[in-house]
């Protein structure tokens, strides 16, 4: 029921076979050199670490039919596009480590309608920050896992920050938004030229009245 083979030297590539072991419930293989793996057919029926190799490509959709998958750990790998849709489906998951990888598109709405996660790590990606009020409703309904009494800790995305997009950085004046870091100078020199101006004004009141 578990196969553990992290920590090795092994090269190559995982035999789609592991897909096989239908009574294996943890499969782990962080830390496994220079495999070769689409994910598709390497999984586990509770847990899933693939963690810290060099897997490449997109996340498939049918991990999302593990219905007892309780983790699923991508992180540090070189994964791209985008994160499915269909992991929202995975309702047992409670830890959900996608983090140092190349993922972009869109944050799905769907995250959202796993009740039961407790962790969420998306940092150092290039995900697509929302900027239209569609986008934006999509990303909120995502997040809501993230807010309120009992969420889950999330990690790239604010208030702990904005790693898990690209190109922005967390508002110095809103510590729930990213913006762009040409917005940020923007918004800066503005809070800057406001100051200024009340300064002047201060300046000038007090030697109207003396």
């Amino acid at each position: 029921k578990e196969l553990y083979l992290g920590g090795n030297s092994i090269s190559g590539t995982i035999p789609s076979e592991t897909g096989e072991l239908s009574q294996l419930e943890r499969l782990s293989l962080h830390g496994w050199a220079t495999t070769r793996c689409t994910a598709t057919r390497c999984f586990a029926t509770e847990y899933l670490y693939l963690g810290s190799n060099h897997l490449s490509g997109t996340i498939p959709a049918r991990l999302g039919d593990i219905s007892g998958l309780g983790e699923l750990r991508l992180y540090n790998n070189r994964l791209s596009g985008t994160i499915p849709a269909d992991t929202g489906k995975l309702s047992q998951l409670t830890w959900l480590y996608l983090y140092n990888n190349r993922l972009s598109g869109t944050v799905p709405a769907q995250l959202g309608d796993i009740s039961g996660l407790s962790e969420l790590d998306m940092s150092d990606n290039q995900l697509a920050y929302p900027r239209s009020s569609e986008e934006r409703d999509e990303y909120n309904r995502a997040m809501r896992i993230c807010r309120g009494a009992g969420s889950a800790t999330c990690l790239g995305v604010p208030p702990d920050g904005c790693s898990a997009f690209a190109d922005v950085k967390l508002s110095v004046t809103d510590p729930n938004k990213c913006v762009l870091c040409d917005d940020q100078t923007a918004g800066l020199v503005l809070v800057g030229v406001c100051i200024l101006i009340g300064i002047v004004a201060l300046a000038a009141f007090v030697c109207f009245i003396v």
